[in-house]
Parts: structure tokens; sequence; C-alpha cells
């Protein structure tokens, strides 16, 4: 509920890796879900877990913009 009522245009996201992933295991220094989402998602490399954390993060981005129209 917070990120619906802050509108967020950025969301920093922490990980005990330090940041997500590539495939050779160093950290992707900036991702712009609205552009690299889909993409990311239908990579093998990226597991489970961090999935998971990307598409929630991902549904709240796209929610806060559809309740902002």
């Amino acid at each position: 509920e917070l990120v619906w009522k802050l509108r967020p245009h950025k969301v920093i996201f922490l990980s005990p890796t330090g940041g997500l992933l590539d495939r050779q295991d160093r950290i992707i220094s900036a991702v712009s879900l609205t552009n690299d989402y889909e993409a990311l998602m239908q990579q093998p490399w990226l597991h489970s877990g961090m999935r998971l954390k990307l598409q929630q993060i991902y549904l709240s981005i796209v929610s806060t913009f559809l309740l902002q129209k």
C-alpha cells in the first residue's frame, strides 16, 4: 500500500548479493523495468527468488502507473 501512496519513479533494490546478477554473476548496474522486464524474465540464469522479486517490483510499478491515470 505504501507504494501506491508514494507513487515512486525509481526503486532501489537491495539484496545480499549486492544487486541483480547477470549470467556471469556480475552485478547489473541499472535496470529499466519498463524496457528490460520482458527480456529479463526470459533469461534462464534469472533464478526463481530474483524472478519473483522482479515480478513484485514490476507489478507495483505498473499498478502505481495505472492508478495515476
